[in-house]
């Protein structure tokens, strides 16, 4: 029983990360900004005085 909790856990997470990725690619297309994903993952940006 435990078991089949778990997979249905697991499947779940992977159907919602499914789902995450498309509704990312869907805001992307929607706003159609210019490609630069790095940006947002680099949290210091490269013109800020601290760097």
């Amino acid at each position: 029983m435990i078991e089949v909790v778990i997979e249905l856990i697991q499947l779940h997470s992977i159907l919602i990360l499914v789902y995450w990725l498309r509704f990312w690619t869907k805001l992307v297309i929607l706003f159609q900004k210019p490609p630069k994903p790095p940006n947002i993952f680099i949290m210091p940006s490269p013109n800020s005085p601290c760097a």
